[in-house]
């Protein structure tokens, strides 16, 4: 067995990893004044009236990429010429097993009013990038625990019902703007996102 040539070209994935899913971080053009593009989810598709990012599963044989683009043309009928892939931004991992890769793009010659959302989107909206980068989101610290099988073999555990099971902590972000809530994963990706570039505005001071 040449484990070696087994695993030569093996790209490593989470080991829960159930699905995966990919989000576009649309912005508008630099041309004017920044927005981050926003949908309303439509009630026809699960999670309605959420304000979300374009984006969906990645469907077998495609790539997170390939996926994202293709979710862009559907979902806000835009051409794959009418907007640009800047780079791909910190992922997500949920509890469930969901892994949720994030990618920011930007609108070429588009406007948002030049968005045409499909039947799973209700509408589109954008939220000024300068909101996000003064306004601090709302956070609830919650705990996530297990619930385990009532047929879980305690007895093949060391310490049964008292070993330390693991408890994770989980933050749960919203923005508030005018009418808008922003909360969530998605909250909790634009919050990245933002962080990183006040991060990288200051590391690229002179010093």
């Amino acid at each position: 067995m040449n484990l070696q040539q087994i695993f030569k070209n093996h790209f490593p994935k989470p080991i829960l990893m159930k699905k995966e899913a990919a989000v576009l971080l649309l912005l508008t053009s630099e041309s004017s004044d920044r927005e981050i593009i926003f949908e309303r989810r439509s009630s026809r598709v699960i999670q309605g009236g959420d304000s979300s990012f374009i984006g969906g599963h990645v469907d077998t044989g495609e790539t997170p990429l390939e996926a994202i683009i293709r979710e862009a043309c559907e979902e806000a009928s835009l051409a794959k010429e009418d907007f640009q892939i800047l780079g791909e931004l910190d992922y997500i991992l949920t509890f469930s097993g969901m892994m949720i890769h994030v990618f920011l793009g930007e609108l070429k010659e588009k406007n948002l009013s030049d968005l045409t959302p499909n039947d799973e989107v209700d509408f589109f909206f954008g939220i000024p990038l300068k909101f996000f980068l003064h306004e601090k989101p709302k956070v609830y610290h919650e705990q996530v625990e297990l619930v385990r099988a009532k047929n879980f073999p305690y007895d093949s555990v060391p310490g049964g019902k008292k070993y330390p099971f693991w408890r994770g902590d989980y933050d749960t972000y919203f923005y508030y703007y005018e009418d808008k809530v922003v909360w969530g994963m998605t909250a909790a990706i634009v919050r990245q996102f933002i962080k990183q570039i006040k991060e990288k505005s200051e590391d690229s001071k002179p010093i």
